[in-house]
């Protein structure tokens, strides 16, 4: 379990907006403490929350997204087979070099939770910080995708920094 702050730095998302996802109901908190009534989240709520906001990001409401997450209906994916421009619909990122902490996932997508706890422990364990967003890069599917297709391979990248030793 990590506590709120961390869970917004990891994903980076605001707390508020992570306190409003929980009153929504669009992404509960593993834990609430009750005296406290402070939230904690797992790593493995990360691949939602990414759900979330490539569909916020594609113009879907909150409450549409909601729907999608209850069906459980996948997202959809576009395979590049060159670079493109970026234009209104689609956007283009150049990402700045970083340390990647990662792992090669060859499984279905609903078992991402699995590699996400485990890199997140790597992470933790060999004192690293994660210092951006998460990726995640798919390096083989079918189409049409499916949640739980065994053959698919995925990549998921974490940008780290080691962790200062303490004085």
């Amino acid at each position: 379990m990590i506590r709120i702050g961390d869970f917004s730095k990891v994903s980076r998302i605001s707390i508020k907006t992570l306190r409003y996802y929980d009153e929504t109901e669009l992404l509960k908190p593993i834990h609430v403490e009750r005296e406290s009534g402070y939230r904690f989240y797992s790593f493995s709520q990360l691949p939602k929350l990414h759900r979330i906001l490539v569909l916020k990001d594609l113009g879907f409401s909150l409450e549409q997204i909601a729907q999608l997450l209850y069906e459980g209906v996948s997202e959809a994916v576009v395979y590049l087979k060159r670079p493109s421009p970026a234009t209104e619909q689609f956007k283009v990122y150049e990402l700045p070099a970083a340390t990647m902490a990662y792992v090669v996932h060859k499984g279905p997508y609903n078992t991402f939770n699995q590699a996400y706890e485990a890199i997140g422990h790597w992470i933790e364990t060999n004192g690293y910080t994660i210092t951006g967003p998460i990726h995640e890069v798919y390096l083989y599917s079918t189409q049409p995708i499916r949640q739980d297709d065994d053959t698919y391979i995925t990549e998921i990248q974490f940008p780290v920094a080691k962790d200062a030793p303490l004085s």
